[in-house]
This record gives C-alpha cells, structure tokens and sequence, in this order.
C-alpha cells in the first residue's frame, strides 16, 4: 500500500495571515503570484478581510493578484463594481497600522493608559480605606 505524501502549510496556506492584504493591491501581484505558483487552494481569511473593512459586494483593485484570480474564473460579474486603488491603499496601510502599533501615537497610548490607571488606583484606594476602617491596615 501506498501512502500519500504529507504537504506543508505552504501548500495549502501559501500566503499567512499577516500578509493577506498583499493580494489586494496590484504592486504586490507578482509576490502573490509567486507564493500561489505551487498551492492547492486559495485561502483568503475572511475574517481579516471583514475586520479590515473589506466590502465583499466590490471587487479588488484591476490589476491586484486576487482581480486576476476573480477575472480567470469568470467572477468578476458577482461584484458590482471595483474598488479603485487609492482606497484600497489607504484600507490596507490602515490594516497594518493597526497590527503593527504604527497608528499607537503618544495621544492614542495615554488614552489608553490614563483611565486604566485611575481604574486600578480607585480600585485599590477603596480597598485599602475599607481595610483602614477595619483596623487592618493596608497589606
């Protein structure tokens, strides 16, 4: 009996997570092409398309890796237009801004940072005065 060979991750998930972006904007096309020249399947991770703001009703970019793809396979006419690449551009830099703390400026981290720290403070002096009153005294 003959078995059958055993693939890597790269056979069926050519392009990771973090990189999924890439297929919708034509300057990495040929990258795209490159990581899906020997896959099995197309894996797109939905859900990072969604949390990226991605609508599904448009079609990528002309001349992005997945238009091809869509175009190859006759699905372009499922969408009802395209998006244009300035918008994607912006779509996709804002997407990896947000995964890379790029977009985290001193105004967005102390937003952050100030109201978790009164929370802990208010948390802690309530406890420490409520152990006061019972003669216990802070621990």
């Amino acid at each position: 009996m003959q078995s059958e060979p055993i693939h890597g991750a790269g056979r069926f998930y050519p392009i990771y997570r973090d990189s999924i972006w890439k297929v919708l904007l034509p300057e990495h096309r040929d990258w795209c092409e490159a990581q899906w020249r020997s896959a099995a399947t197309v894996h797109l991770f939905n859900n990072i398309l969604v949390r990226m703001g991605y609508w599904k009703v448009i079609a990528p970019p002309v001349r992005s890796y997945l238009h091809a793809l869509f175009a190859a396979s006759d699905a372009l006419r499922f969408f009802e237009t395209t998006y244009p690449e300035a918008v994607m551009r912006h779509l996709t830099h804002n997407f990896v801004a947000s995964h890379t703390g790029e977009e985290l400026g001193l105004k967005a981290v102390l937003t952050q940072i100030l109201p978790s720290a009164l929370r802990s403070y208010a948390h802690h002096a309530k406890a420490i005065t409520a152990r006061a009153k019972l003669g216990r005294g802070p621990s």
